[in-house]
């Protein structure tokens, strides 16, 4: 699964800019979309597992906790990306929301 901000080819979540932009984001979050359908697949044939790759748009917290319950998920593996200090200082820290609002482990798996 990857959360990505709200799809810029939906009209209520738009802001003001110019139309190549938000043509530019559609073909990002399409191109996404198979990317992670083409991982999902591979790895459900390697492993002989059933897996389902998953493009989620929205608040990363809201939609993966949402997920969590409507699908009785017991385990999210997330990756983690280290970040410098000034970084986190304004920004908000997903993996400790997630830890807070979630009610199952949360495995954090770092991304070189």
């Amino acid at each position: 699964m990857h959360v990505t901000e709200a799809d810029p080819d939906d009209f209520l979540a738009r802001e003001a800019g110019p139309q190549f932009v938000y043509d530019k984001r559609a073909k990002e979050r399409k191109e996404e979309a198979v990317t992670i359908k083409k991982w999902a697949d591979k790895i459900g044939e390697e492993h002989n597992l059933e897996v389902e790759g998953l493009l989620i748009e929205g608040s990363v917290t809201k939609s993966i906790r949402k997920l969590v319950d409507e699908c009785q998920i017991d385990l999210v593996v997330a990756g983690h990306r280290k970040k410098s200090l000034v970084y986190g200082l304004f920004t908000s820290n997903k993996k400790k929301d997630l830890i807070d609002d979630l009610k199952i482990p949360l495995l954090a798996v770092p991304l070189v």
